[in-house]
């Protein structure tokens, strides 16, 4: 009954990217029993209402916390961030979130929103929508029609946001945009409709879609003019990596998962994937040393003491489609070899440092063309 379906849905969202080994349990237990066009969808945000963002530079949220001896910069940022969440709904109540759905958002705004979004508040004013996100039951699904038209209804709302966001609140403003799993899928179309060979290009700082392996054949065909980030100071580019153990098995990435091609979605089986190295911010395959890595932080929910970063996490990492690590104990091994739940938390102070860091460069450069 319900009790079960949180259980499972709690034990899921832990496990998402990872290999699971109860599939068929799962997906009866996060796919709606009817199709998506026999269900009603949910009444879509109206983004001039501030509770349709999960978080905003100009109010107290998740993305305003920072680590110890870190703060929050956003009140003087000269960048902003448009971040698009990751799945944080589980239900096969819906095949897209209620924008009222307290369980999906309490998770958005106490774990999602400190462990990822704010590693963007040093370097620039966070922003991140609300949106009726498809459910994960959606990624398990063999027959995926449902799906695409789930995925495609969420992509309407973080379209929107992002296009309220330009018309009130951006003022030419240099932009970055960050993203982690199913909100990378959303950010890829994104990139695609408002940045490839379009004239806003000229204020992307940097995209952080990261979390989903995005094949490389996507620079070709749907972000042609965002070009992958070869530097740590490069702007105008994209950054992407799925972290994996080593070890782990990196063509399963792509033996059930689907990403956008403009209108139409494609299988990932097959395909070569895209890989930046946080630790070099490169994206050549030679591994980078554990003394490269600045540091993981993970925000504990309620804990009133900020994070302290913690140098036990740091690792090598080195790119062969996925971002391959070795940590030096058994941390984040219960998530199995995928540790697609810690893409931000493991690399999160090399992902503030680094923000700051491009943020500086593209504001250098504009200042300089002035």
């Amino acid at each position: 009954g319900a009790q079960l379906r949180r259980v499972v849905g709690t034990a899921m969202l832990l496990a998402l990217g990872a290999s699971l080994s109860c599939r068929a349990t799962a997906r009866a237990l996060l796919e709606p029993e009817s199709s998506f066009d026999e269900m009603p969808a949910p009444t879509a945000p109206d983004y001039s209402d501030p509770s349709s963002w999960a978080a905003l530079p100009d109010r107290v949220d998740g993305a305003d916390v920072a680590p110890a001896g870190e703060s929050d910069g956003q009140a003087g940022a000269e960048v902003d961030v448009f971040f698009i969440h990751p799945t944080t709904y589980y239900s096969d109540d819906h095949w897209n979130q209620p924008l009222d759905d307290a369980r999906a958002n309490k998770i958005t705004d106490t774990a999602v929103l400190p462990n990822q979004a704010s590693a963007f508040n040093a370097a620039a004013r966070v922003y991140a929508p609300r949106y009726r996100q498809a459910t994960l039951g959606v990624f398990l699904k063999k027959e995926k029609t449902d799906s695409y038209k789930a995925l495609r209804l969420a992509y309407e709302d973080v379209r929107s946001a992002f296009q309220y966001y330009l018309d009130h609140y951006n003022e030419g403003r240099p932009i970055i945009i960050a993203s982690h799993s199913q909100g990378t899928r959303h950010s890829i179309s994104l990139l695609s409709d408002f940045f490839a060979g379009k004239p806003l290009h000229d204020q992307l700082v940097a995209a952080y879609s990261i979390g989903f392996a995005l094949p490389l054949d996507h620079f070709d065909r749907t972000l042609v003019g965002v070009p992958p980030c070869r530097s740590e100071t490069d702007v105008g580019c994209l950054i992407n990596w799925a972290t994996m153990l080593e070890g782990g098995d990196i063509g399963a990435m792509g033996n059930e998962t689907f990403i956008p091609y403009g209108d139409v979605y494609e299988s990932n089986a097959g395909k070569r994937f895209h890989c930046t190295n946080p630790l070099t911010w490169t994206i050549e395959s030679a591994k980078a040393s554990a003394p490269d890595h600045v540091g993981a932080v993970k925000f504990k929910k309620d804990d009133p003491e900020p994070p302290i970063v913690d140098r036990n996490y740091v690792t090598s990492a080195r790119c062969d489609q996925a971002l391959l690590v070795e940590l030096p104990d058994r941390k984040y091994r219960h998530l199995g070899k995928n540790l697609h739940m810690v893409d931000y938390s493991l690399f999160y102070m090399d992902i503030r440092k680094n923000a700051v860091a491009r943020a500086t460069a593209y504001m250098s450069a504009r200042r300089g063309a002035d």
